[in-house]
């Protein structure tokens, strides 16, 4: 199986250590537009879940991908892990992390994940947050809000 999945014009690659970079620059420059101000800014890049560490952790385990456009450019990425025997469930994807410079890409990921976890036969997927935007993005997979984040059945 190759690492590179090209959907559209798109493509989604699992990520690797070679990309914490990018990832971090990719972060850095969302949290500028979402966070005009420098000290909040910084506050609110150390509490990430996309911080250096936390990339170092999700990263090897091979759950995480990234999507480009065309040219190369990173359009977001998710961090994520599979989880045995979690609230009653033997196998689910927990994605801890969703950051997207648009909701195409967005929308994307959240297809990506979707048929991931049913290719691998996880029960469900975990998602971070339960805001609602996230909710409306999920609403055509039936989400369940579990303790701040959202829940998604993959099989049936």
């Amino acid at each position: 199986m190759t690492d590179i999945i090209p959907i559209m014009a798109w493509m989604y690659e699992i990520l690797q250590q070679k990309d914490i970079d990018e990832i971090l620059r990719f972060e850095e420059a969302r949290f500028k537009e979402i966070f005009p101000d420098d000290i909040e800014r910084k506050f609110r890049l150390w509490h990430s879940s996309a911080r250096e560490e936390s990339l170092k952790h999700y990263i090897p385990l091979g759950w995480s991908f990234k999507i480009c456009d065309e040219d190369g450019h990173l359009m977001g990425f998710f961090l994520a892990q599979p989880l045995l025997f979690f609230s009653g469930y033997t196998q689910v994807l927990w994605v801890e992390y969703l950051a997207t410079t648009s909701l195409k890409a967005r929308d994307s990921l959240i297809e990506l994940i979707y048929r991931l976890s049913r290719e691998k036969h996880l029960q469900g997927v975990f998602f971070p947050s339960d805001d609602s935007k996230l909710v409306n993005a999920l609403s055509s997979f039936k989400p369940i809000p579990w303790e701040g984040r959202i829940f998604i059945a993959t099989t049936k």
